[in-house]
């Protein structure tokens, strides 16, 4: 099973909240390209949606579950949000003895599209879940820190790291 998460960040004085499924990686990424294509029982691990609370997964109560992704109804938070939040991934290749880097960030897949068919066509804050560059350690997500960010991806800004990278994040 595969981590499909979602972010959603409450503001500077709030913080932020990661969530996730499990799901089966070939059958999720047919239901992105075609929600609904493949039954969701076919795609999902469990209809139960986790979060990670001191290193160790906490299944979300339904009054959590509705006030993070809108839903109080398993199936409906499951459905309703997969299909409408897509990881864009960015590799860079750092030569042979140095490795890799594979860094992410959250958009809505829907205007991911319309930006990278015409960039600026939408306002870049409808087009991520926030203004945040991920990468996993340890098989959990960790915000990159603004020297990664320069190393990686040229910029030490989130939004210019974001956007003037846009066009090669492969969803």
């Amino acid at each position: 099973p595969v981590k499909c998460t979602f972010h959603k960040d409450n503001g500077p004085s709030m913080g932020s909240e990661d969530i996730y499924i499990l799901v089966k990686s070939e059958e999720a990424q047919k239901w992105q390209k075609a929600p609904n294509s493949v039954p969701l029982v076919d795609v999902v691990e469990s209809f139960q949606v986790w979060r990670d609370h001191s290193g160790q997964p906490d299944k979300l109560s339904v009054n959590d579950m509705e006030r993070i992704l809108g839903y109080s109804k398993m199936e409906d938070a499951i459905q309703n949000n997969m299909s409408t939040t897509v990881k864009c991934t960015f590799h860079k290749d750092n030569g042979p003895s140095a490795g890799s880097d594979d860094v992410y960030i959250l958009v809505k897949s829907e205007e991911a599209q319309k930006w990278q068919q015409a960039p600026n066509s939408v306002p870049l804050v409808d087009v991520v879940e926030s203004f945040q560059v991920w990468k996993d350690h340890s098989g959990q997500p960790d915000k990159l820190s603004a020297e990664d960010m320069e190393r990686i991806l040229g910029y030490s800004k989130m939004e210019d790291a974001i956007k003037k990278n846009f066009a090669i994040w492969k969803t």
